[in-house]
């Protein structure tokens, strides 16, 4: 289970990453220099931004489902809301130091949660050998 969702955090940090790659692009063209081609991009990357929203979903009800922690469960949760609230921003092409922002505390919070789960899976390596060199 750990390694399950660490794996799906790593999947949506990679996409996350994406977007936020394609935001700083758009944001680095001046407002006014902006053409259509500027507008499409950034309602694509709200699209990208909404698959991702649904990713995070899907992890919330995994967690949900197995029991584990409530506090994984809201730190994800707070994660679909900046990420919906990111969607929201982008396809209104608002690719500002806000939109940035939220999208660099996504990828904080993720980064976070994977760390989180490897040091878990590392602890329970570490607890699986002790028990089996007791049983040697």
């Amino acid at each position: 289970m750990l390694a399950a969702m660490e794996a799906r955090l790593q999947k949506i940090l990679a996409q996350q990453n994406r977007v936020y790659a394609g935001t700083l692009s758009i944001g680095q063209v001046p407002e006014k220099e902006r053409t259509s081609r500027h507008t499409a991009r950034a309602v694509q990357l709200s699209r990208e931004e909404s698959l991702i929203g649904l990713e995070v979903e899907k992890a919330i009800l995994l967690i949900t489902d197995e029991g584990s922690s409530v506090a994984f469960s809201e730190a994800l949760a707070e994660v679909r809301e900046d990420v919906q609230n990111v969607s929201y921003r982008l396809n209104r092409v608002q690719v500002d130091e806000l939109t940035q922002g939220i999208e660099k505390d996504i990828i904080s919070s993720l980064e976070e949660m994977i760390e989180a789960l490897q040091k878990e899976m590392d602890k329970s390596d570490e607890e699986k050998k002790k028990q089996q060199q007791q049983q040697q």
